[in-house]
Protein backbone atom coordinates (compact mmCIF):
# COMPACT_ATOMS: atom_id res chain seq x y z
CA UNK A 1 0.00 0.00 0.00
CA UNK A 2 1.02 3.59 -1.25
CA UNK A 3 1.87 6.16 1.38
CA UNK A 4 0.39 9.70 1.17
CA UNK A 5 3.30 12.41 0.16
CA UNK A 6 4.27 14.82 3.43
CA UNK A 7 4.31 11.16 5.79
CA UNK A 8 7.17 11.34 8.28
CA UNK A 9 8.67 8.49 8.66
CA UNK A 10 10.96 8.23 11.87
CA UNK A 11 13.80 5.44 12.84
CA UNK A 12 13.65 3.55 15.62
CA UNK A 13 16.17 4.94 17.02
CA UNK A 14 15.30 8.65 16.34
CA UNK A 15 18.88 8.90 14.31
CA UNK A 16 16.45 9.69 11.11
CA UNK A 17 13.55 11.84 10.53
CA UNK A 18 12.17 12.29 6.99
CA UNK A 19 9.36 13.45 5.12
CA UNK A 20 8.60 11.37 1.72
CA UNK A 21 7.41 12.96 -1.15
CA UNK A 22 6.47 11.54 -4.63
CA UNK A 23 6.20 7.85 -5.31
CA UNK A 24 8.86 6.57 -7.40
CA UNK A 25 7.69 3.33 -8.20
CA UNK A 26 7.09 -0.31 -7.11
CA UNK A 27 9.71 -2.59 -7.01
CA UNK A 28 9.41 -6.53 -5.72
CA UNK A 29 10.84 -5.75 -1.99
CA UNK A 30 8.79 -2.71 -1.98
CA UNK A 31 8.03 1.65 -2.57
CA UNK A 32 10.17 3.69 -3.25
CA UNK A 33 9.69 7.32 -2.44
CA UNK A 34 11.20 10.79 -3.11
CA UNK A 35 12.37 12.20 0.32
CA UNK A 36 11.73 15.91 0.55
CA UNK A 37 12.61 17.03 3.99
CA UNK A 38 15.31 15.78 6.69
CA UNK A 39 17.55 15.88 9.78
CA UNK A 40 20.66 14.65 8.05
CA UNK A 41 20.93 17.71 5.66
CA UNK A 42 21.63 15.10 2.74
CA UNK A 43 20.24 16.05 -0.75
CA UNK A 44 18.61 14.04 -3.92
CA UNK A 45 17.63 10.84 -1.59
CA UNK A 46 15.31 8.41 -1.95
CA UNK A 47 13.62 6.07 0.56
CA UNK A 48 12.42 2.19 -0.43
CA UNK A 49 9.85 0.84 2.21
CA UNK A 50 10.17 -2.80 2.36
CA UNK A 51 7.06 -4.85 2.13
CA UNK A 52 6.20 -8.44 2.50
CA UNK A 53 5.82 -11.25 4.26
CA UNK A 54 9.22 -10.99 6.13
CA UNK A 55 9.77 -9.35 9.78
CA UNK A 56 11.98 -5.81 9.47
CA UNK A 57 14.40 -7.81 11.73
CA UNK A 58 14.61 -10.43 9.23
CA UNK A 59 15.33 -7.62 6.06
CA UNK A 60 17.70 -5.60 8.29
CA UNK A 61 19.80 -8.77 9.35
CA UNK A 62 19.73 -9.69 5.55
CA UNK A 63 20.96 -6.48 4.19
CA UNK A 64 23.02 -5.72 6.76
CA UNK A 65 25.29 -9.17 5.77
CA UNK A 66 24.57 -8.57 2.16
CA UNK A 67 26.16 -4.73 2.54
CA UNK A 68 28.74 -4.57 5.44
CA UNK A 69 30.65 -1.79 5.73
CA UNK A 70 33.58 -3.50 4.31
CA UNK A 71 31.46 -3.95 0.84
CA UNK A 72 30.21 -0.47 1.00
CA UNK A 73 33.71 1.09 1.10
CA UNK A 74 34.65 -1.64 -1.91
CA UNK A 75 31.83 -0.57 -3.86
CA UNK A 76 31.99 3.41 -3.20
CA UNK A 77 35.39 2.89 -5.41
CA UNK A 78 33.09 2.43 -8.53
CA UNK A 79 30.88 5.10 -9.30
CA UNK A 80 28.22 3.11 -11.30
CA UNK A 81 27.35 1.60 -7.80
CA UNK A 82 27.01 4.65 -5.75
CA UNK A 83 22.99 3.95 -5.59
CA UNK A 84 23.20 0.64 -4.43
CA UNK A 85 25.00 1.63 -1.38
CA UNK A 86 22.18 1.54 0.92
CA UNK A 87 21.19 2.14 5.06
CA UNK A 88 18.77 -0.14 6.76
CA UNK A 89 16.92 1.12 9.55
CA UNK A 90 13.53 -0.22 11.27
CA UNK A 91 11.59 3.17 11.21
CA UNK A 92 9.01 3.94 14.66
CA UNK A 93 6.18 1.66 13.14
CA UNK A 94 8.54 -1.53 12.30
CA UNK A 95 9.02 -1.11 9.10
CA UNK A 96 12.43 -1.71 7.11
CA UNK A 97 13.85 1.21 5.05
CA UNK A 98 16.74 2.03 3.06
CA UNK A 99 18.07 5.28 2.54
CA UNK A 100 19.97 5.78 -0.87
CA UNK A 101 21.01 8.39 -2.83
CA UNK A 102 18.85 9.49 -5.58
CA UNK A 103 19.99 8.28 -9.27
CA UNK A 104 19.08 10.32 -11.71
CA UNK A 105 18.41 9.61 -15.65
CA UNK A 106 16.21 7.33 -17.69
CA UNK A 107 15.20 4.41 -16.65
CA UNK A 108 16.21 1.66 -18.90
CA UNK A 109 12.18 0.17 -19.13
CA UNK A 110 10.22 1.16 -21.80
CA UNK A 111 10.86 1.17 -25.29
CA UNK A 112 10.83 5.24 -25.53
CA UNK A 113 13.72 5.02 -22.79
CA UNK A 114 15.88 1.83 -24.98
CA UNK A 115 15.19 4.15 -28.37
CA UNK A 116 16.64 7.37 -26.20
CA UNK A 117 19.49 4.83 -25.76
CA UNK A 118 19.88 3.87 -29.54
CA UNK A 119 20.24 6.83 -30.53
CA UNK A 120 23.71 7.80 -29.07
CA UNK A 121 26.53 6.30 -30.71
CA UNK A 122 28.25 3.21 -30.65
CA UNK A 123 31.36 4.14 -28.40
CA UNK A 124 29.26 6.17 -26.37
CA UNK A 125 26.91 3.35 -25.48
CA UNK A 126 30.26 1.64 -25.13
CA UNK A 127 31.03 3.54 -22.41
CA UNK A 128 28.23 2.62 -21.05
CA UNK A 129 28.42 -1.16 -20.92
CA UNK A 130 31.87 -0.75 -19.53
CA UNK A 131 30.87 1.17 -16.48
CA UNK A 132 27.71 -1.53 -16.00
CA UNK A 133 30.37 -4.41 -16.11
CA UNK A 134 33.07 -2.24 -14.15
CA UNK A 135 30.28 -2.57 -11.15
CA UNK A 136 28.92 -6.20 -11.63
CA UNK A 137 32.11 -7.12 -11.64
CA UNK A 138 32.88 -5.27 -8.00
CA UNK A 139 29.81 -7.16 -6.80
CA UNK A 140 30.78 -10.68 -8.04
CA UNK A 141 34.47 -9.71 -6.58
CA UNK A 142 33.13 -8.94 -3.11
CA UNK A 143 31.17 -12.96 -3.58
CA UNK A 144 28.10 -10.86 -3.67
CA UNK A 145 25.11 -11.92 -5.95
CA UNK A 146 22.77 -9.11 -7.51
CA UNK A 147 20.23 -11.32 -8.38
CA UNK A 148 18.36 -8.53 -10.65
CA UNK A 149 20.40 -7.25 -13.60
CA UNK A 150 17.98 -5.96 -15.44
CA UNK A 151 17.14 -2.96 -17.96
CA UNK A 152 14.45 -1.82 -15.10
CA UNK A 153 17.65 -1.91 -12.62
CA UNK A 154 19.44 0.59 -14.67
CA UNK A 155 19.22 4.37 -15.15
CA UNK A 156 21.21 6.42 -17.58
CA UNK A 157 22.04 9.98 -17.18
CA UNK A 158 22.68 10.60 -20.39
CA UNK A 159 24.39 14.38 -19.89
CA UNK A 160 26.96 12.98 -18.30
CA UNK A 161 27.23 9.33 -19.91
CA UNK A 162 26.96 7.98 -16.26
CA UNK A 163 25.24 4.41 -15.08
CA UNK A 164 23.68 3.46 -12.49
CA UNK A 165 22.78 0.12 -11.17
CA UNK A 166 20.47 -0.08 -8.20
CA UNK A 167 18.38 -2.96 -6.49
CA UNK A 168 20.68 -4.94 -5.04
CA UNK A 169 19.06 -5.56 -1.75
CA UNK A 170 17.09 -9.05 -2.84
CA UNK A 171 20.94 -10.46 -3.77
CA UNK A 172 23.17 -12.24 -1.79
CA UNK A 173 25.87 -14.03 -1.15
CA UNK A 174 27.89 -16.82 -3.20
CA UNK A 175 27.36 -20.28 -0.78
CA UNK A 176 25.99 -18.30 2.12
CA UNK A 177 23.39 -16.07 2.21
CA UNK A 178 20.63 -17.07 -0.67
CA UNK A 179 19.24 -14.56 -2.74
CA UNK A 180 15.75 -13.28 -2.23
CA UNK A 181 14.56 -12.30 -5.91
CA UNK A 182 15.24 -14.36 -9.06
CA UNK A 183 15.04 -11.41 -11.11
CA UNK A 184 13.26 -10.20 -14.18
CA UNK A 185 11.37 -12.44 -16.79
CA UNK A 186 13.07 -12.27 -20.25
CA UNK A 187 16.08 -11.02 -18.43
CA UNK A 188 16.69 -14.51 -16.34
CA UNK A 189 19.24 -17.17 -17.26
CA UNK A 190 17.07 -20.04 -18.64
CA UNK A 191 17.26 -22.34 -15.68
CA UNK A 192 15.85 -19.82 -13.66
CA UNK A 193 12.96 -18.70 -16.22
CA UNK A 194 11.59 -22.29 -16.09
CA UNK A 195 11.49 -22.27 -12.04
CA UNK A 196 11.62 -18.14 -10.93
CA UNK A 197 13.57 -19.72 -7.58
CA UNK A 198 15.66 -17.82 -5.62
CA UNK A 199 17.30 -20.45 -4.28
CA UNK A 200 18.61 -21.83 -7.53
CA UNK A 201 20.57 -17.96 -8.43
CA UNK A 202 23.98 -18.06 -8.66
CA UNK A 203 27.23 -15.90 -10.13
CA UNK A 204 26.25 -17.93 -13.40
CA UNK A 205 22.52 -16.79 -13.87
CA UNK A 206 23.96 -13.00 -13.25
CA UNK A 207 26.53 -13.46 -16.27
CA UNK A 208 23.77 -14.38 -18.24
CA UNK A 209 21.60 -11.41 -17.20
CA UNK A 210 24.80 -9.39 -18.11
CA UNK A 211 25.33 -10.53 -20.96
CA UNK A 212 21.65 -9.77 -22.26
CA UNK A 213 21.74 -6.54 -20.58
CA UNK A 214 25.05 -5.87 -22.46
CA UNK A 215 23.72 -6.74 -25.65
CA UNK A 216 20.11 -4.73 -25.81
CA UNK A 217 22.80 -2.00 -24.75
CA UNK A 218 25.39 -2.62 -27.61
CA UNK A 219 23.71 -4.52 -30.14
CA UNK A 220 20.07 -2.14 -29.50
CA UNK A 221 17.78 -5.37 -28.85
CA UNK A 222 17.54 -8.17 -26.80
CA UNK A 223 19.76 -11.44 -27.85
CA UNK A 224 16.47 -13.41 -28.04
CA UNK A 225 14.50 -10.83 -29.80
CA UNK A 226 13.43 -13.69 -32.46
CA UNK A 227 11.75 -15.59 -30.19
CA UNK A 228 7.59 -14.86 -29.54
CA UNK A 229 8.00 -15.47 -26.03
CA UNK A 230 10.47 -16.02 -22.53
CA UNK A 231 9.64 -20.48 -23.37
CA UNK A 232 10.85 -19.97 -26.97
CA UNK A 233 14.25 -18.27 -25.43
CA UNK A 234 14.72 -20.63 -22.30
CA UNK A 235 14.56 -23.60 -24.22
CA UNK A 236 16.31 -22.40 -27.10
CA UNK A 237 18.45 -25.15 -29.13
CA UNK A 238 20.00 -23.92 -31.85
CA UNK A 239 22.94 -21.63 -33.47
CA UNK A 240 22.88 -18.18 -32.25
CA UNK A 241 23.09 -15.72 -33.47
CA UNK A 242 20.56 -17.41 -35.91
CA UNK A 243 20.86 -16.73 -39.70
CA UNK A 244 18.86 -14.03 -40.65
CA UNK A 245 17.91 -15.81 -43.88
CA UNK A 246 15.68 -18.41 -42.34
CA UNK A 247 13.63 -15.57 -41.08
CA UNK A 248 10.86 -12.60 -42.85
CA UNK A 249 10.17 -8.82 -42.15
CA UNK A 250 11.10 -7.20 -39.48
CA UNK A 251 13.04 -10.13 -37.74
CA UNK A 252 15.24 -10.41 -40.41
CA UNK A 253 16.22 -6.87 -40.85
CA UNK A 254 17.01 -6.86 -37.11
CA UNK A 255 19.18 -10.16 -37.22
CA UNK A 256 20.91 -9.24 -40.31
CA UNK A 257 21.47 -5.50 -37.88
CA UNK A 258 22.66 -7.60 -35.08
CA UNK A 259 25.18 -9.23 -37.84
CA UNK A 260 27.16 -6.20 -38.77
CA UNK A 261 27.51 -5.05 -35.33
CA UNK A 262 28.59 -8.12 -33.76
CA UNK A 263 31.39 -8.00 -36.92
CA UNK A 264 32.35 -4.25 -35.64
CA UNK A 265 33.06 -4.98 -31.90
CA UNK A 266 36.10 -7.79 -31.94
CA UNK A 267 35.99 -9.85 -29.36
CA UNK A 268 33.19 -8.82 -27.35
CA UNK A 269 31.00 -10.65 -30.04
CA UNK A 270 32.71 -14.35 -29.28
CA UNK A 271 31.58 -13.36 -25.55
CA UNK A 272 28.05 -13.07 -26.64
CA UNK A 273 28.32 -15.69 -28.85
CA UNK A 274 29.73 -17.84 -26.06
CA UNK A 275 27.53 -16.92 -23.00
CA UNK A 276 23.93 -17.33 -25.72
CA UNK A 277 24.85 -20.20 -27.61
CA UNK A 278 27.23 -23.09 -25.34
CA UNK A 279 26.11 -21.18 -22.12
CA UNK A 280 22.55 -21.47 -22.79
CA UNK A 281 22.80 -25.00 -21.04
CA UNK A 282 26.37 -25.10 -20.11
CA UNK A 283 26.39 -22.41 -17.37
CA UNK A 284 30.41 -22.58 -16.71
CA UNK A 285 31.23 -21.33 -19.80
CA UNK A 286 29.47 -18.04 -19.58
CA UNK A 287 31.48 -15.20 -19.79
CA UNK A 288 32.49 -13.62 -16.35
CA UNK A 289 32.33 -9.54 -15.69
CA UNK A 290 35.56 -9.61 -15.64
CA UNK A 291 35.96 -10.76 -19.44
CA UNK A 292 33.65 -8.52 -20.54
CA UNK A 293 35.47 -5.06 -18.85
CA UNK A 294 38.60 -6.31 -20.31
CA UNK A 295 37.44 -6.21 -23.78
CA UNK A 296 35.59 -3.13 -23.13
CA UNK A 297 38.19 -1.30 -21.95
CA UNK A 298 40.15 -2.30 -24.76
CA UNK A 299 37.43 -0.83 -26.94
CA UNK A 300 37.30 2.69 -24.82
CA UNK A 301 39.23 5.49 -25.79
CA UNK A 302 40.43 8.71 -23.67
CA UNK A 303 38.24 7.64 -21.24
CA UNK A 304 37.76 10.37 -18.65
CA UNK A 305 38.02 10.07 -14.81
CA UNK A 306 35.09 10.23 -13.09
CA UNK A 307 34.35 13.04 -11.10
CA UNK A 308 31.09 14.00 -8.54
CA UNK A 309 29.28 16.97 -8.58
CA UNK A 310 28.18 19.15 -5.56
CA UNK A 311 24.71 18.89 -5.13
CA UNK A 312 24.71 21.83 -3.44
CA UNK A 313 27.15 24.37 -5.02
CA UNK A 314 27.53 22.40 -8.40
CA UNK A 315 31.22 22.55 -8.13
CA UNK A 316 32.68 19.48 -9.83
CA UNK A 317 34.67 17.67 -7.23
CA UNK A 318 37.33 14.42 -7.69
CA UNK A 319 35.33 11.23 -7.03
CA UNK A 320 37.66 10.10 -4.08
CA UNK A 321 36.95 13.40 -2.08
CA UNK A 322 34.29 13.35 0.65
CA UNK A 323 33.60 16.53 1.08
CA UNK A 324 33.00 19.32 -1.73
CA UNK A 325 36.53 21.39 -1.96
CA UNK A 326 33.93 24.72 -2.66
CA UNK A 327 31.51 24.59 0.04
CA UNK A 328 32.40 21.29 2.55
CA UNK A 329 29.28 19.86 1.97
CA UNK A 330 29.41 15.87 2.23
CA UNK A 331 29.38 14.70 -1.58
CA UNK A 332 28.56 10.63 -1.18
CA UNK A 333 25.37 10.34 -0.03
CA UNK A 334 25.77 6.71 1.23
CA UNK A 335 26.07 6.47 4.57
CA UNK A 336 27.59 3.98 7.51
CA UNK A 337 26.99 3.39 10.99
CA UNK A 338 29.63 3.64 13.18
CA UNK A 339 30.59 0.72 15.20
CA UNK A 340 31.30 2.75 18.17
CA UNK A 341 29.34 5.41 18.83
CA UNK A 342 25.89 4.18 16.38
CA UNK A 343 25.96 7.18 14.39
CA UNK A 344 26.32 7.59 10.73
CA UNK A 345 29.06 8.75 8.68
CA UNK A 346 29.83 8.47 4.67
CA UNK A 347 30.54 5.66 3.92
CA UNK A 348 33.91 6.26 2.96
CA UNK A 349 35.40 8.42 6.03
CA UNK A 350 38.03 7.42 7.59
CA UNK A 351 37.06 8.44 11.02
CA UNK A 352 33.84 9.57 12.41
CA UNK A 353 32.81 12.99 12.97
CA UNK A 354 30.60 12.59 15.89
CA UNK A 355 33.12 10.25 18.34
CA UNK A 356 36.62 10.44 16.03
CA UNK A 357 36.48 6.59 15.86
CA UNK A 358 38.20 5.64 13.02
CA UNK A 359 37.24 2.46 10.15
Amino acid sequence: MSLRAGTNIISGDGAFAFQIGDCLGFGKQGTVYDVKDNNIGLNDMVIKIIGGKQKSSQTLNHIEQLLTPQTKRIFYQIPSLECVIVTPFVSSDDKCCLLMPKAKGIVLETDDAWNEIRQLHLNQRLDLAYQIARGIEAIHQTGRIHADIAGPNIIVDKNLLRVFIIDIDGGGVVDSIPAIVAGHPGWMAPELEKTQNPDNVTLETDRWSLAVLLHHLIIGCLPFHFCPNVTDYSTYAHNWPPNPHDFDGEIKEWLLYQHRVLKNIGGLADLFKRCFGPGQKKTATRPTATEWVQHLSQLIKNKQLPTKLCSKCGHENKNELVYCENCLSVLYRALSKCSRCGGYKPVNAVFCPRCGAKG
